[in-house]
């Protein structure tokens, strides 16, 4: 909870600005790093928050960068391929993309392994290993995502624009914290099936 302290003090005291895009993307990249660790915590079966003080001295910044990278590539290739072959291939591409990103995410924290993460292969077999308790989880996720963009909305009408990013800024990092405790215990409970 240290980094959702963080970003609401930050989206409190920073005035907007280049110093306000700097923070955000430091408190962002923070937010993947602590995200990693959470799921390797919950995939071992450690259901008490890592520190803030192991995230910031721990390694594994690279997981961070690699994160950054996957989601760039699942966002540009659809559009690469839609605008170079055929846009209904780019759609599914992007369809595609949209499905296997938490996996994606899942298979980056274990196997540390940009190739693994982006290799189809892995992807769709680990997905159905899992089963349809993936596209349950994954429904969540949908759903987690959507509330943290309806309270940015409603605090944004009803607070105005410094509320509103107040609001969305502890919004946003709670809900991903609780999305990242979700995929390490979907690691963490189909763990075996996952090793097959």
């Amino acid at each position: 909870m240290a980094v959702l302290g963080i970003a609401v003090l930050a989206s409190i005291l920073v005035p907007p600005g280049w110093i306000a895009l700097i923070t955000s993307l430091f408190i962002l990249f923070l937010q993947f790093k602590y995200g990693f660790n959470v799921i390797a915590a919950m995939a071992e079966g450690e259901f008490q928050a890592p520190s803030l003080r192991d995230t910031i001295s721990g390694g594994g910044y690279d997981l961070v960068y690699k994160q950054f990278a996957i989601v760039f590539f699942m966002l540009i290739m659809p559009g690469i391929v839609a605008t170079q072959l055929a846009p209904l291939l780019g759609t599914l591409l992007g369809i595609f993309f949209l499905l296997v990103l938490p996996m994606s995410t899942i298979v980056l924290a274990r196997e540390q392994s940009l190739g693994s993460a982006l290799n189809p292969v892995i992807l769709v077999t680990s997905i159905y290993r899992i089963g349809w308790a993936y596209l349950l989880v994954y429904l969540y996720l949908l759903m987690m995502f959507a509330s943290s963009m309806t309270f940015g909305q409603l605090a944004f009408e009803y607070l105005g624009a410094n509320g509103a990013q107040v609001v969305t800024a502890a919004s946003g990092y709670y809900f991903a914290l609780v999305m990242y405790s979700l995929m390490g215990y979907m690691m963490y409970q189909y763990r075996h099936k996952l090793d097959a």
